[in-house]
């Protein structure tokens, strides 16, 4: 086996052991856990089964596992590396022998499997008590496109969670988990918003990701695929390149330098 192959190895059971780390973590941060996968669902539960509202358990099915893959990313990721700054946790993490890399996207793979769980609970509401039938392969496409949901929230959540102050990260992350819920027609169908605020929410990733999923429900029958996911994969990227930059700009040779058990 060569080096690079140990290194490779090195680095699986890095991130394996960091995502079931970091998973722990946030089931036993019970202020964090129970609202990420409860509100989610409960709101389904109300607007989409109880009230029936926009067009009923179908669209807000599509709709609200959108949402349930927001907060996460932007409180799971962001908010838990903000309160690891302020402690010196992160720093104590940065000069251990782990690679800093492999910690960042295991926290991303954990707020990933946090927007699955939630939407899993949503799909059986809506299976279950919703009266929504749909082929057995859009049932389980819904899962993936939760997780392509949760990405670009995920990434932003490390850019809040790595460069905002601990008195403003949670503000920060409130300022866009809620105009993007509410304007990309997540809650309400955009119909009753005013046109202006309806050609804001083609700029939203929530919007794009919301339209993929509608047609995973089946309803909309057609979609520009390209376009939808182009614009999610826009904001997915950008954070990741701001980290790049500025990481870069304080540590030249990062994230390279960051492979700290390659000498071993």
């Amino acid at each position: 086996m060569s080096s690079m192959d140990g290194i490779r190895i090195s680095m699986i059971k890095q991130f394996l052991i960091a995502t079931h780390i970091e998973m722990i973590k946030a089931f036993r941060t019970p202020s964090f856990s129970l609202p990420t996968i409860i509100l989610p669902v409960s709101f389904y539960l109300i607007f989409g089964l109880l009230m029936k509202l926009g067009t009923g358990a179908a669209y807000l099915l599509g709709t609200y596992i959108v949402f349930a893959a927001m907060a996460p990313g932007l409180f799971g990721v962001g908010i838990s590396l903000v309160r690891e700054r302020s402690t010196g946790w992160l720093d104590l993490l940065k000069a251990s022998p782990a690679n800093t890399v492999v910690l960042l996207v295991a926290r991303v793979c954990m707020a990933l499997l946090f927007a699955v769980i939630s939407s899993l609970l949503i799909i059986l509401l809506a299976g279950i008590f919703g009266n929504v039938h749909l082929p057995l392969s859009r049932w389980f496409a819904l899962i993936p496109v939760t997780a392509f949901a949760a990405l670009p929230f995920a990434t932003l959540g490390l850019v809040i969670g790595m460069y905002s102050g601990k008195g403003g990260s949670s503000a920060l992350a409130n300022l866009f988990f809620l105009p993007m819920a509410v304007l990309s027609g997540l809650w309400f169908p955009l119909q009753v918003f005013p046109e202006y605020l309806q050609s804001f929410a083609l700029f939203l990733p929530t919007y794009h990701v919301a339209q993929i999923s509608l047609f995973t429900v089946e309803h909309v029958t057609s979609i520009f695929w390209f376009k939808h996911i182009a614009i999610v994969s826009v904001w997915t990227v950008i954070p990741i390149l701001i980290i790049l930059f500025v990481e870069k700009a304080k540590t030249p040779g990062w994230p390279h330098n960051s492979d700290k058990t390659s000498g071993a």
